[in-house]
């Protein structure tokens, strides 16, 4: 695709999946020590704790940020003043979120997966457009 620079889809997309996996493990983290602070760090206790909607909608909201944060990497690696680079990761991300979706075994609920559907894209190409326009400046 014209405009679009492979090596900076890479690294939006590594950014993504990078820091998507360490909100995982700090809200991993986070939950065992407040599990723990509360008398039973057991694996069920702490995975009741991640089923709340609290501890999924910050997962979603970590993760939505992550992706944003790829998409203005991409753009920032390209040097190119378009979002195509950003529209890829988040085409990208969609695509590997609705695999994970089909295929985690009920690791991702049901309003998430639409949740996540509907903010990706978005999400990756308003951070392809903060960096277009940090580089305007």
């Amino acid at each position: 695709m014209e405009g679009v620079k492979v090596k900076a889809v890479l690294a939006g997309v590594a950014t993504d999946i990078l820091g998507s996996t360490l909100v995982g493990i700090v809200e991993a983290v986070i939950l065992v020590v407040v599990a723990a602070h509360g008398g039973d760090a057991s694996a069920a206790h702490v995975l009741q704790l991640k089923s709340t909607f609290e501890a999924e909608f910050s997962g979603l909201v970590g993760t939505t940020f992550c992706t944003g944060l790829g998409g203005y990497v991409s753009v920032r690696v390209s040097r190119l003043k378009n979002l195509r680079s950003a529209l890829m990761v988040g085409v990208i991300s969609l695509v590997l979120g609705c695999l994970v979706a089909l295929y985690g075994h009920g690791m991702v609920l049901g309003w998430k997966i639409v949740a996540g559907a509907i903010l990706t894209i978005p999400a990756a190409v308003a951070g392809g457009y903060l960096a277009v326009g940090a580089m305007a400046a």
